[in-house]
Formats: structure tokens, sequence, C-alpha cells
């Protein structure tokens, strides 16, 4: 429901909405029986962890919001260097920025966002 089209509920149902155009949103939506003012989500993080000597294709994970993709950008990180042969250690993490990272020529995690379509 977009706030044109609860503003037209308040005014066309005036014993509902006695406050008119003072109205709060949430009250519109609590008389239409939704407990929740629902977000729509406008943009996605993607992040991918890229192995290209591999032969697979990227994993991709989507997130809601940049800090959660970063997050999980570290956690696959830490995790592939416990998991790692001796030989790659934090010293061999190369920080491009702070949404891409490289570990030689092994693996890529890169964080972008994405705009979703209408």
């Amino acid at each position: 429901m977009t706030v044109k089209e609860a503003m037209l509920k308040v005014l066309d149902d005036a014993a509902a909405f006695p406050e008119g155009w003072n109205t709060e949103l949430r009250e519109v939506f609590r008389k239409e029986g939704k407990d929740l003012y629902e977000r729509r989500q406008k943009r996605i993080w993607i992040l991918a962890i890229q192995t290209p000597y591999s032969g697979e294709e990227p994993t991709v994970k989507v997130c809601r919001s940049s800090a959660k993709a970063r997050a999980m950008m570290e956690e696959d990180i830490r995790e592939t260097l416990a998991c790692r042969s001796p030989s790659f250690s934090e010293a061999d993490l190369e920080r491009e920025n702070a949404n891409t990272v490289r570990l030689g020529d092994e693996i890529t995690w890169s964080v972008y966002g994405s705009d979703l379509l209408a």
C-alpha cells in the first residue's frame, strides 16, 4: 500500500479515522489488519566468492545490507584460512578496498550492491 492509497482510505472513511490528515500511517495499516508496515527492499547486497582455477561457478550469497554481506565475507575468510593449507595466512590477504579481498590467485571475495527491478 502506498501513502497515497492510505490517505485515500483515511479521507473516504472519516468514521474509522476521525483524525483525518493527522492519522498516523501505522494506524491505517492496523485497521487494514496488517500488524507491521512492510518496507520494500530496493537494493540488495551480493557476496560473490570466486575460485578461478577450480572450474566452478562463483558462490553467490544475497543479503539485505552491506554490513551483513561484509560480515559474511569476513566469516568466510576466517573459515577459509582455518581450513586451507598452512602456506596461506592472514598476511597473504590482499585487501583492495572494504568490499574486495583476494587470497593470492586462489580466491576472490567481492561485495557489491544491486538495485532490484521494480
